[in-house]
């Protein structure tokens, strides 16, 4: 039986767990999804057990029945001479990761929490008595926007995926398609924030063009001028 896999960021993905009806993490995923040494989670885990409640934050499955329905469910996740493994629930995983406070470990529990362990509520919601996505003329105003903000910038095919990935982890969404129609209008506000933005960056570049031309165009330039206007270049960041 093949794992369902969900993606937490551009560059991570992990398979979906399941144990007795609620969405389930191993140590070694928490330490995967947070980029932690191997055997972070556990050695925290291990540190602090008394404050977790067995059936509650994390099921300890040493029994081979359940073991063996475990590794059939899930396929390559548990080794086949393991007698023993930890599944960390929802609440066990967020008591787990307080004393993670960097700013991917915020960013890494957010998309857990809204992706990984609502699943379940998702995968409910998409049935045919569901709330429905965008119709076809929302979303056309959200990928006209996209569209725009691209062609303000210089990498275009980055700027459009930059976009859609803005979309998705601001609603929590395996897709930016998936937005729904309660978003929209916040959505497309952002967009249109983010549309004036690149507007402005694209006419900065232009300005900074024309400056570069007009002076080299008008000798002498002083090399010190020269340098002084690429200091100036790189000296301003966008503000978002």
């Amino acid at each position: 039986m093949s794992t369902q896999v969900i993606r937490i960021t551009n560059e991570v993905e992990i398979p979906y767990l399941t144990y007795q009806g609620q969405a389930v993490l191993t140590f070694a995923l928490i330490d995967k999804v947070h980029n932690r040494v191997e055997g972070t989670a556990s050695r925290n885990f291990r540190s602090n057990r008394q404050r977790f409640i067995d059936g509650e934050d994390y099921f300890y499955i040493t029994d081979s029945k359940s073991l063996d329905e475990f590794r059939r469910s899930h396929s390559g996740i548990l080794k086949d001479a393991a007698n023993e493994i930890t599944l960390i629930t929802e609440s066990g995983y967020l008591m787990l990761v307080k004393s993670f406070t960097d700013d991917l470990s915020w960013q890494i529990q957010r998309q857990l929490v809204k992706l990984y362990f609502r699943v379940k509520e998702v995968a409910e919601k998409t049935q045919p008595d569901a709330t429905p996505t965008l119709s076809p003329q929302q979303w056309s105003v959200i990928d006209q926007l996209i569209r725009d903000i691209s062609l303000y910038c210089r990498r275009r095919e980055g700027a459009s995926h930059a976009a859609h990935e803005r979309i998705r982890f601001s609603f929590g969404l395996r897709h930016s398609s998936d937005l729904l129609p309660q978003n929209f209008e916040e959505a497309r506000a952002d967009l249109e924030g983010l549309r004036a933005l690149a507007e402005q960056h694209m006419h900065r570049l232009i300005t900074l063009d024309e400056e570069f031309i007009t002076a080299v165009i008008r000798p002498p330039v002083s090399i010190r001028k020269v340098r002084a206007m690429a200091k100036k270049a790189v000296s301003q960041p966008l503000s978002f």
